[in-house]
């Protein structure tokens, strides 16, 4: 074009088209499987099921066909078996299935296999992989577990959601998870790759009514392809993140349908949806400074006038000035503590001005740039108060946690970093603690909301009466570990939240008992009186006692106001005075028949009365047992007696019927997710507690998750290689095995074996081992670690 605007050439068609991202890519290959050249808005609902397009999209549904409204107007033919997809690869890890095409597919009703030779239909021996797709029914609400083992890797999803992984080579473990489940059907899949030698391939489940069984024999099915209408139905019910909420009802809300918890406030989105009614897409729902979480654990929301009314800094604390620490730590411009180290704890002082339950704050910056998971917890006067676990990446993050009820005065703030990669960062550049404050209605001291939290999170069972000596009372506490019962811990066992205590009782007057929790910031104080059992009254009852329990016996009708008694048993014989109960104690555990007789004023037999008592004693050979979390490990416990069962705590998220041993011993199958607080009470069915077998979790980290790197080279061409072991936390009585299994490396002790005791580990709880590699081996330092408590296996890594 001319500066006069005239047309002076022509330039060929140009056709401009924008930059598309893979999603919008994505979108339009989906929109042209569906609707061909058919113009359709992103933002139209052709099937009017209330999802657009797009939305259709993201939920993978068909954007024709608007899903049935119940399961039972869908017409499925349940095909026996399941889809199984065979592939050809020489993976390390998991691959992507979607980028590859499988070689052979077949239904199956049996996948599961141990074998050395051809692995199902696939006429390969190794270097293969499969898939293995269907569905199955279940008919009770429930939680169910699920233990996956595999050589070599393997995982399991359940709904479309990821429930174990298993992703190594090699590996013979059995890895587990507990999930809720609801009645109906459910799809599942499992995939798995073989890379050589031996190959595995085991999953087992149990759930409401039955124990471990191979899951391929749960009448697992399949449909066929072109059953539109179902896959539809499927689509629309699939719950990927398993927060309670469809990924239908998410992508309406607006929430993120592969994330429980799309704000991040520790609250799944069915929760906050379904349960509080809290906004699923802003943590602080109502805006007044504390997140929802926070909300919901301390106040009740049955008691508004309660309520509190924001947030007050009480204590500002210098991170730079801390009193003690382990590991290395710098003090930059004397305002951050910054780690130069992998691992370490800091201690600080605090002198609180009044007694409250104060809210912690810890602020920190430039940590992580690879690892994925990293820990930061914090303990008040040695008491575990919360953390909180670092994701990759993040540039900064806050720490938020409460201590249990305080006096003014002064106490001790620990903070332990839990890391185990030398690459990491982690400055801490602020530490504060506050007020919540609220109204004070009976003027106590105590705000509303205190006193209304630590009557909910702090109880005591009724007090009442009880028959035997001593009294088991028990209740609930936030901090179980801080109970006090009449001023000291001796006779409490205590754990997951809940507390036991025995009293023992007066036969003449009620014993006074006192509770106090938190410190003392809540008292409960009450009288437990001794009742008796009158033989008469309970003629032919079967009572269930402990070894060295006591009853307070008498023989009389109910209206009688004199008379004597006369009791036989266990080869004895006592005799007395109505006004004169006999106290009888069984140091012994068996049955034992009480035959009474009632005599009135003219020593005439005037009732007669017979019970049976059952005494029951248990003890756990292994009290303290040692548990590496995140894997299943068996533990022996003595056979229970009948009318005695065994109760695990909550943090115990697997714990089953494994074998009957010869020894006359149980074994069980027991594994724990998580740094918790827990364990196994032994009791009496609705009675009182006999025992506790308090878990001491612990993880280890080596090799991929800390470093394998060479430290010396030898004019020979051997290199000296290190690896830090890390033990999170080192407990006393553990032995680390480190056994080498290729040839060429030697630990630098010369051996293929090392172990590891407690006072090898620093004050970090690291230590390292020492390879020497051989300038022919061909492979790395391979190695196993086994854990072993007191010579009694415990895990193994490979």
């Amino acid at each position: 074009v001319s500066v006069s605007g005239a047309e002076t050439r022509r330039s060929p068609a140009v056709q401009v088209l924008p930059e598309f991202t893979a999603e919008e890519k994505a979108y339009f290959e989906w929109k042209y499987r569906y609707f061909g050249d058919t113009p359709t808005l992103a933002d139209d609902d052709p099937d009017g099921d209330g999802l657009s397009n797009y939305q259709e999209f993201l939920l993978g549904s068909n954007p024709r066909i608007a899903p049935p409204g119940a399961e039972s107007e869908l017409s499925v033919e349940k095909q026996p078996g399941s889809l199984v997809k065979y592939y050809s690869g020489t993976w390390s890890k998991l691959p992507d299935w979607t980028a590859l095409s499988p070689f052979r597919t077949e239904i199956r009703e049996r996948y599961c296999f141990q074998t050395d030779g051809e692995i199902l239909n696939s006429r390969k021996e190794d270097y293969v992989g499969l898939t293995v797709d269907g569905f199955f029914d279940l008919a009770q609400n429930g939680v169910y577990q699920f233990v996956l083992s595999s050589d070599e890797g393997s995982r399991l999803l359940i709904d479309g959601r990821e429930i174990v992984r298993n992703d190594h080579l090699g590996s013979g473990l059995e890895y587990f998870a507990s999930v809720p489940l609801a009645t109906g059907i459910h799809s599942y899949r499992i995939e798995y790759f073989e890379r050589a030698d031996g190959a595995r391939l085991k999953l087992y489940w149990s759930g409401p009514g039955f124990t471990r069984l191979p899951f391929e024999e749960n009448g697992h099915w399949h449909v066929d392809e072109s059953n539109a209408a179902f896959r539809e139905f499927f689509a629309w019910r699939k719950d990927s993140d398993g927060d309670g909420l469809r990924d239908a009802d998410e992508i309406k809300l607006g929430t993120d349908p592969l994330n429980p918890d799309s704000d991040g406030d520790g609250i799944s989105d069915g929760d906050e949806v379904n349960r509080y009614r809290t906004d699923p897409l802003n943590p602080d729902s109502d805006g007044d400074g504390i997140p929802d979480r926070e909300m919901l654990e301390l106040f009740d929301p049955d008691n508004p006038a309660a309520e509190p009314f924001g947030l007050e800094p009480v204590l500002k604390i210098n991170p730079a000035k801390f009193t003690a620490s382990t590991g290395s730590w710098e003090t930059p411009q004397e305002r951050y503590a910054m780690s130069s180290d992998t691992r370490g704890e800091l201690s600080y002082q605090a002198v609180m001005p009044e007694g409250n339950i104060y809210r912690l704050r810890v602020a920190f910056d430039q940590f992580f740039p690879e690892a994925r998971e990293v820990k930061l917890n914090a303990y008040w006067d040695e008491t575990f108060i919360g953390g909180i676990t670092l994701d990759m990446g993040a540039e900064s993050a806050e720490l938020t946690a409460y201590t249990p009820w305080t006096p003014a005065g002064e106490h001790s703030l620990r903070l332990v970093w839990d890391g185990h990669r030398r690459e990491v960062v982690l400055r801490i550049v602020d530490i504060e603690l506050q007020r919540i404050n609220g109204p004070d209605s009976d003027r106590n001291g105590k705000a509303d909301w205190v006193d209304a939290y630590l009557a909910r999170r702090e109880t005591v069972h009724e007090f009442g009466g009880s028959r035997i000596s001593p009294a088991n009372i028990g209740g609930n506490s936030r901090y179980p570990g801080l109970v006090r019962v009449n001023g000291n811990t001796e006779p409490v066992l205590a754990s997951d939240g809940r507390w036991f205590a025995d009293i023992p009782l007066d036969p003449e007057n009620a014993v006074p008992v006192e509770v106090s929790f938190q410190n003392g910031g809540r008292t409960v104080s009450d009288f437990v009186v001794w009742s008796e059992t009158n033989l008469i009254g309970e003629n032919g009852a079967a009572i269930t006692l402990r070894e060295n329990d006591s009853l307070k016996l008498n023989v009389c009708p109910a209206d009688a106001t004199d008379g004597s008694w006369r009791i036989r048993g266990m080869e004895q014989e006592w005799s007395g005075d109505i006004s004169s109960p006999l106290i009888l104690r069984f140091p012994s555990a068996g049955e034992f028949a009480l035959e009474g007789e009632y005599f009135d004023a003219k020593r005439q037999v005037a009732g007669v009365g017979k019970i049976t008592v059952r005494v029951v004693g248990y003890a756990f050979p292994d009290a303290e047992p040692a548990f590496w979390v995140n894997r299943l490990r068996s533990w022996d416990a003595a056979a229970c007696p009948a009318g005695v069962v065994l109760e695990p705590g909550k943090a115990i998220t697997f714990f089953e019927y494994s074998s009957a041993l010869e020894n006359g011993h149980i074994r069980y199958r027991m594994g724990i997710g998580g740094v918790a607080d827990t364990g196994v009470f032994a009791r009496i069915e609705n009675g009182p507690v006999l025992a506790l077998a308090k878990v001491k979790p612990f993880r280890i980290y080596s090799s991929s998750e800390t470093y394998v790197a060479q430290a010396e080279g030898y004019d020979d061409g051997t290199g000296l290689y290190e690896m830090p072991l890390i033990a999170s936390p080192v407990l006393p009585d553990t032995e680390i095995r480190l056994r080498i299994f290729v040839s060429g490396v030697l630990f630098d002790n010369g051996t293929t074996e090392i172990r590891l005791h407690a006072e090898d580990f620093d004050e970090r709880g690291m230590a390292k081992a020492r390879f020497l590699k051989h300038p022919e081996a061909t492979t790395s330092v391979c190695h196993t670690l086994q854990v072993y408590q007191n010579d009694i296996y415990v895990g193994i890594r490979h």
